[in-house]
């Protein structure tokens, strides 16, 4: 059904007419919203997201002629995702607007897509509809809540409206060269918006193609101009081949950081369920306009009147081809949207195209309204009018709400910077927008957004992070910290955030807020010093062991640190799926170490399946010591595996809240150039923990050989020796030092503590030590061959004068079962010795 159209002049002077009313509508709504810029910002252009300052950063370096260039002087990064947009915004640069008057160039732009997409919209309307009809749905489109708040936000989405309905509007009229043109500029300002330029391209060139029979070569000869068409494919490929050219990667930074696809762990299922979740979400909402967080987006009529005006198109064959773009635009981008993490931030930033396909079609479902009935959905579209116009107030509130959020933490925090940071420092961000473009310092995106393979730490989670700091080595840190649902607290309770410099809180609208990911913002400076003291084992233990075996490092695995794990072919794998992050990191003392220097922040990874890794050890003749960093959260075992062979099981003791670094012999007659070390651990329920793996080479003369003596006692069989001990007694201070050398020729097992007991005539224990030996770090299992000595301490200060005997022995700390010893009497204790204390001391 076409409508009557009126004489040429009479169009002319209507359509004059309409067109300044668009143009009157986008001009309302740019004065209303760059005042409420103004207020917002206490008399300064402010825009509602950070995002947009991202792009005003990559303008303003295009206006200096170092396109792709974020941070001066560092490498190029391609962080802005609209391959076309800085470029725009960069012209306002040129021509006066910088700092943060650029945000009035922005909406300007903004402006001037509103006014072209609501022309468009009548354009769209009417080629079906009535004027009247065509008109209120151009109003419609102009006034609406949600359409105002995205062509002001200052973001490329309105212009990637325009880009879309300009496509769709040359689908419509069947104009080649129109379709081409505009489906390229689509496929540059997003990269879904090749998606959508490609469908369109070549659902038009079938449509030519059938009127010669499919014949390729003939509809070329006689339509020349389908020539036009191969341009939006040229198009997609611009920016990957830019990107590879610039910064050597074809994927854009900003896209590593927000695909699903890039879920770490990669649970297929997973991905798979959030993207069918997400699509099956998108879907809903645009058949109901309701969202569940942010409320109406429009009525549930306009989908309503979308159905009627597609199935309309579908069922009238010279209409069928635009029914059938429509249907797989609107399927296709809602895959590809469902892809991202961020498919519904922002007020649905990404979903708006598809939101404004709905304005047209709705009109058109107004003519395609059976006869009888025509005055329903001529009530419907009023309806929709209404309730359109009404949902502008709520979304102004919300753009005056998020640019107050924006001016109240992010500006004031780069305003800090640049006040007060020294001109060289470097500053790890999470929102990089603000603080690189008006803070002036270099930032490091801990994101990803704009600095290159920042985005995988980011999302192995904040262990990870937190060893891409360590690399980077900021001099200030400028985050969220706790409240930050990504496990940014995780770092807050660290000396990564030392001593802080400032803070900015917020009190936020849940329901409302887009622009910030917590309440509270800090700028904090970090103290490496307990990063440092992580780089190499610290545990008394283990540093006695790697010296007296003549122990020279030559491989560190720093797990959790994504460029160590690389550099190694590390890989992990979880049996069981629980919850957390694949990472986390942690600031806390040694087992067995006292002072200052054990206390260590380190990042590791989770991990109930297994890990592997290789290492190339420097000389194949000697043996190797693997030290292992852990997190002994969970009580379990391990099982450590030398290119297949398996070499050791340890023991994990439940000690949360501290690092417990066990060591591995592996015999050198299993080395080779590379070595693959697998470590598969047995933690039911919960996770084995690696934060570090150490590998040393030992002295050659650094055998295993166990003393001549006979030992003084066994326990375990024999596996576990234990060689004459020696007491020593010093009244002066009322200590007694139990000298214990251990031993082992095979593997001694299990996770057993050691009681030392100062029994008085009566057998009343008067004196005593529950530990694990040395220190309470070397349980039986995690010994290796040889022979080690530690001198235990007991308290007999308070112990009244008398003879005393001082006992030993190893039980079970969960089942308090014994370990029978040879000798030993019924209670499975081994006699030491004696002890007098006179009182006299």
């Amino acid at each position: 059904m076409q409508p009557m159209r009126a004489n040429p002049s009479v169009w002319h002077r209507r359509s004059l007419l309409i067109w300044g009313l668009c143009c009157a509508l986008a001009g309302a709504v740019f004065l209303v919203y760059a005042f409420g810029s103004l207020a917002a910002g206490r008399g300064e252009y402010v825009m509602p997201l950070d995002d947009v300052y991202i792009h005003f950063q990559y303008a303003r370096q295009i206006a200096a002629g170092q396109p792709y260039v974020y941070n001066p002087g560092l490498p190029p990064s391609s962080g802005a995702t609209s391959f076309l947009y800085p470029y725009l915004l960069a012209l306002g640069v040129l021509l006066g607007f910088d700092g943060l008057n650029l945000g009035l160039w922005a909406m300007a732009l903004g402006g001037l897509a509103l006014a072209g997409s609501a022309w468009l919209v009548f354009l769209l309307a009417r080629r079906f509809a009535t004027p009247r009809s065509a008109v209120l749905t151009s109003v419609a489109f102009a006034l609406s809540g949600p359409v105002a708040w995205h062509y002001m936000s200052g973001m490329e989405t309105g212009i990637v409206i325009l880009l879309v309905l300009a496509t769709l509007y040359t689908v419509v009229r069947r104009d080649v060269p129109g379709c081409a043109v505009a489906g390229a500029l689509l496929a540059l300002i997003r990269p879904e918006g090749g998606l959508l330029a490609v469908i369109a391209a070549g659902l038009l060139l079938l449509r030519v193609l059938r009127g010669y029979g499919l014949h390729v070569g003939r509809a070329l000869r006689k339509r020349p101009e389908l020539f036009w068409l191969a341009l939006p494919v040229l198009a997609i490929v611009v920016q990957p081949l830019v990107n590879i050219w610039i910064t050597g990667s074809a994927v854009a930074s900003g896209n590593q950081a927000k695909s699903v696809l890039g879920m770490i762990p990669p649970y297929f299922d997973a991905i798979a369920g959030t993207i069918f979740g997400n699509a099956t979400r998108i879907g809903l909402e645009l058949l109901t306009g309701y969202n569940a967080r942010e409320g109406w987006y429009f009525p549930f009529v306009l989908s309503i009147l979308a159905l009627v005006g597609l199935v309309g198109l579908l069922r009238r064959r010279d209409t069928r081809l635009v029914g059938v773009l429509l249907l797989v635009w609107l399927a296709a981008a809602a895959a590809a949207i469902a892809t991202l993490d961020t498919a519904f931030w922002h007020f649905k930033r990404y979903q708006m195209p598809l939101i404004a396909l709905l304005y047209p079609l709705a009109a058109w479902g107004v003519a395609f309204w059976p006869r009888r009935a025509s005055w329903i959905g001529q009530a419907l579209l009023l309806i929709s009018v209404v309730f359109l116009a009404v949902t502008f107030a709520p979304f102004y509130g919300r753009f005056l709400l998020n640019a107050g959020y924006v001016y109240e933490q992010p500006l004031q925090m780069a305003r800090w910077l640049a006040a007060n940071a020294p001109e060289d420092a470097v500053v790890a961000v999470h929102d990089t927008g603000m603080m690189r473009y008006l803070g002036g310092r270099i930032t490091i995106d801990i994101v990803g957004l704009t600095t290159p393979g920042a985005a995988l730490s980011w999302r192995n989670g904040p262990g990870a992070v937190a060893e891409y700091l360590d690399n980077a080595r900021p001099d200030l840190i400028a985050s969220y910290g706790h409240g930050h649902g990504y496990g940014l607290g995780y770092l807050a309770d660290t000396s990564l955030y030392a001593r802080e410099l400032a803070v900015y809180p917020v009190e936020l609208d849940e329901q409302a807020n887009v622009a910030l990911a917590a309440p509270t913002q800090g700028i904090y400076a970090p103290d490496w010093a307990a990063t440092d003291r992580g780089e190499q084992p610290a545990q008394p233990s283990i540093l006695a062991l790697i010296e007296s075996r003549g122990g020279r490092r030559f491989e560190t695995v720093d797990v959790g640190n994504v460029a160590s794990e690389q550099a190694h072919r590390y890989q992990w794998r979880d049996a069981e799926r629980l919850g957390g992050f694949p990472t986390d990191v942690y600031e806390q003392r040694v087992v067995g170490c006292g002072d200052e220097s054990c206390l260590v922040l380190d990042g590791g990874r989770r991990i109930n399946g297994e890990e592997t890794f290789e290492i190339r050890p420097e000389d194949a003749a000697r043996d190797v010591l693997m030290v292992t960093r852990l997190h002994p959260v969970n009580a379990g075992t391990y099982t450590v595996y030398v290119n297949g062979n398996a070499v050791a099981r340890r023991w994990i003791p439940a000690l949360p809240g501290a690092w417990l670094e066990v060591p591995v012999l592996i015999p050198h007659e299993l080395m080779t150039t590379p070595t693959q070390i697998r470590v598969v651990p047995e933690t039911p329920g919960g996770h084995y923990m690696p934060y570090h793996h150490w590998f040393y080479q030992l002295a050659a003369d650094a055998g295993v050989a166990l003393p001549d003596e006979p030992p003084y006692a066994t326990f375990q069989d024999g596996r576990i020796l234990l060689y004459e001990p020696e007491l020593s007694y010093d009244p002066a201070t009322g200590q007694l030092a139990l000298g214990l050398t251990w031993g082992t020729a095979q593997a001694a097992e299990g996770d057993y503590k050691l009681f030392v007991h100062v029994l008085g005539d009566d057998e009343r224990i008067v004196a005593q030590i529950d530990q694990r030996p040395w220190q309470d770090t070397l349980p039986p299992g995690n010994w290796i061959p040889g022979v080690f000595t530690e001198t235990i301490m007991v308290d007999l200060a308070q112990v009244p004068p008398g003879r005393y005997r001082v006992v030993l022995g190893y039980y079970d700390p969960v089942s308090f079962e014994r370990l029978s010893s040879d000798p030993g009497d019924d209670s499975q204790r081994v006699y030491l010795g004696d002890v007098e204390i006179n009182g006299d001391g």
